[in-house]
């Protein structure tokens, strides 16, 4: 923590000097890997510290690259070109700094300007982006460099080819390891995770480097092993991008890249060619396929569950305060969701002294994990004026504030006990009621935060959820106190909230419904639900289940959660999830259904599933289809042309399909799971099943599926051990008695 201080707060000079020694440092070591005459390299590092440097302290570190790349390169070329004249070696190294420092400044200027954050590993339109963004950039020192090198003598143009695309791929490779490494180390991402996430982190790179010395380089650590292929790597990778995000995939690429580099050096792995330099861009090739890859699922998974904690958050505190007394009570439970959920540590309301006109903090509440008694002590003894301090700055503006540091903020009046007990980040927002401010809330972290938009917008709306809560319990009356209740949870759901009568009518339609379907409650109310939102062939079904519930008391889709499609007024359908109930009261029964748009989700586990179901290639003879996610139809059919497509091309004598991640809930998944290994079979390959759990046995026995068309191993380990056995039988020539 010290390091990563004196690294993020020093002044700009010595930033500078930082900038300029770890540049250096590290291009020496990327020297190491130099084509002639010496400045070329498949790998220079320095290039993402460089982009690194400019996106966390600012374009006023650019001296630093300069001074780097300029010392890096003098000595090399002073030593290559000692025939010429020393100024121009000195004019060489001059304008390959120049280059170097220009493709910081310009991918810096590009990521801010394009994507508009200094971290674009958060959503896959971002990742995507900057991976586009980087192509283009990295151009600039690898043009620059080459053609300063060819006319300052030391290279012929028929050199121009092979340098230029070398440096470009080092560039670019560097760029996209190191940069998201050092960003989420300013972050300080892998600082929040608890200790048995931190030993399985350290246990996935040691079993990643046993492997990639046995797959790529294992001649000299394992002689009696046979080199396999590359690709026993990607599980690996798997794997950190799903426990561990952009930063397991990152530090798992360079334990990768640093085996490769050992076994190119020594002659061995897959990625030795005729000459070193070929072998490089065969293994930057590799490296820039699995590190783009890795990215994108990374962000698709962080994005995914992004989304489903902020929905999670909305539907705790709805729930909350629909069961609250108290506004006290209530607020106490939605600190330690939001804290749970979003990373804080600390949390307070401060309610408006109409009066004194100051604010005066009334409830406190952090995790069990720290405690900041002196703080807490401070912050309720003190009160706050509009436009002092943090509460006070939301109590003058109506709006959400977020500090990143306070240690750094000039209006913060209790910065020397936030020091004292290590409190970092802050965010506070507002509870407003016809733009007067009733109150605040403020959160702090112990780690430095930048602003986060989605999480500023999702607190604002839980600061109009607790605005309403407390216009409800203003109220007296019991009848009215009941109804402002309701209007008050249904207008601020972010669900769609649609109710019907006996006769298929609707009589209630709140916003979100409004805003999701295209229609006005006025529009809506006392139309038929079936004519509005219920896709023309679906309507017959609808009606036909109204009929029978009212005549039978009896309906299969209440009080579930399912899956259906809807229609919105532009005749456009979309998927929703929604769950049904019958509203408890006297005379014609009335229905209330609760409706969520879940296209993006879709769309989201679409980009998983896609992602997630590689037909890997173990051996000759052997394919592994390792299946994650949910089961449908569509799914399946994906499956079936993947697994019969890789039978073809390989030519594959036995298949592990590993079912373990796939919860099986259907008769009908299984039995066309069971369609996909008798396809296989005729096809003439074995198919092995691994994970099956006891739910997908008990659909086998519901289906009358015979056991004896499959085989069936526990777990992937041993399925894997049964399919080599079975490779290898097939493989023995077959005797023929004479």
């Amino acid at each position: 923590m010290e390091i990563r201080s004196l690294f993020f707060r020093s002044n700009r000079l010595s930033k500078i000097f930082i900038v300029a020694a770890f540049y250096f440092v590290l291009g020496k070591l990327g020297l190491l890997l130099a084509i002639p005459p010496g400045v070329a390299t498949p790998l220079w590092p320095s290039s993402g510290i460089a982009l690194a440097a400019v996106l966390i302290w600012g374009y006023q570190v650019w001296p630093g690259i300069w001074l780097g790349s300029l010392l890096v390169n003098i000595g090399t070329l002073l030593d290559s070109t000692s025939t010429l004249p020393a100024i121009v070696p000195l004019a060489v190294a001059g304008g390959i700094a120049t280059g170097s420092t220009l493709q910081a400044i310009l991918g810096a200027f590009l990521i801010r300007r394009v994507i508009g954050s200094i971290h674009p590993f958060d959503k896959v339109k971002n990742v995507t982006t900057f991976v586009g963004l980087m192509f283009a950039s990295c151009l600039t020192a690898s043009m620059i460099g080459t053609t300063t090198l060819v006319f300052g003598g030391n290279i012929p143009w028929s050199a121009y080819p092979v340098t230029w695309v070398t440096w470009w791929l080092g560039d670019l490779i560097s760029v996209l390891i190191i940069v998201p490494l050092a960003l989420h180390w300013e972050k300080e991402v892998w600082s929040q995770w608890d200790r048995q996430r931190l030993m399985e982190g350290v246990f996935l790179l040691v079993l990643l480097f046993i492997v990639d010395q046995i797959a790529l380089g294992g001649k000299y650590v394992f002689r009696f092993f046979i080199n396999p292929s590359a690709y026993l790597t990607i599980p690996f990778i798997l794997w950190a991008a799903f426990r561990f995000g952009q930063v397991g995939v990152m530090a798992s690429i360079l334990v990768v890249l640093g085996t490769a580099i050992f076994g190119i050096f020594h002659g061995v792995g897959p990625f030795v060619q005729e000459t070193v330099n070929e072998s490089f861009l065969a293994l930057q090739i590799y490296i820039g396929i699995i590190t783009v890859t890795g990215l994108v699922l990374a962000a698709a998974l962080a994005e995914r569950k992004h989304i489903e904690r902020y929905l999670t958050i909305q539907y705790r505190v709805a729930r909350i305060l629909t069961q609250s007394a108290t506004l006290q009570e209530a607020v106490r439970e939605i600190f330690q969701v939001i804290c749970e959920e979003l990373g804080w540590h600390y949390g307070g309301l401060w309610k408006v002294d109409q009066e004194a006109g100051v604010l005066r903090c009334v409830t406190i509440w952090y995790v069990s994990s720290v405690r900041f008694p002196e703080f807490e002590d401070l912050s309720r003894r003190t009160t706050f004026s509009s436009g002092v301090g943090l509460p006070g700055r939301v109590l003058s503006s109506g709006n959400p504030v977020w500090i990143m540091d306070v240690r750094k903020d000039p209006n913060f009046p209790r910065v020397p006990m936030a020091i004292k007990e290590g409190l970092r980040a802050a965010c506070a927002f507002p509870i407003l009621r016809d733009g007067n401010v009733l109150g605040v809330i403020e959160f702090f972290s112990v780690y430095q935060r930048r602003p986060d938009e989605d999480a500023i917008q999702l607190l604002a709306s839980v600061g109009d959820k607790i605005s309403r809560f407390m216009e409800y319990r203003r109220t007296s009356d019991i009848v009215q106190e009941s109804e402002i209740r309701n209007r008050a949870i249904i207008e601020s759901a972010l669900d769609c909230i649609i109710t019907m009568d006996h006769e298929g009518k609707i009589i209630e339609f709140n916003p979100a419904a409004e805003k999701t379907f295209g229609y006005s409650r006025a529009e809506s109310i006392g139309k038929p639900l079936a004519k509005l939102i219920i896709p023309h062939r679906l309507r017959n079904d609808h009606l036909m289940g109204l009929q029978n519930y009212l005549a039978t008391g009896k309906g299969s889709l209440l009080n579930k959660r399912i899956e259906m499609t809807a229609l919105r007024s532009d005749e456009t359908e979309f998927p929703v999830e929604v769950a049904i109930s019958q509203v408890p009261i006297a005379g014609n029964p009335i229905f209330t259904g609760f409706l969520r748009d879940i296209s993006e989700r879709k769309q989201a586990e679409d980009t998983i599933r896609k992602l997630s179901t590689p037909v890997l290639q173990i051996r000759p003879g052997l394919l592994i289809l390792p299946v994650i996610g949910t089961m449908d139809k569509q799914r399946v059919d994906q499956l079936r042309e993947k697994l019969l497509s890789g039978i073809r091309s390989y030519r594959a004598k036995v298949a592990v399909m590993d079912i373990t991640g796939i919860a099986f809930t259907e008769v009908d998944s299984v039995k066309q799971i069971m369609s996909m290994v008798e396809a296989a079979r005729l096809m003439g390959a074995q198919v092995i099943l691994t994970g099956m759990g006891k739910p997908f046995s008990e659909a086998l026995l519901s289906a009358n599926i015979k056991l004896d068309m499959m085989v069936s191993v526990g777990d992937l380990q041993r399925g894997m051990e049964v399919a080599e056995r079975m490779v290898e039988e097939m493989s023995r020539p077959v005797r023929i008695a004479d």
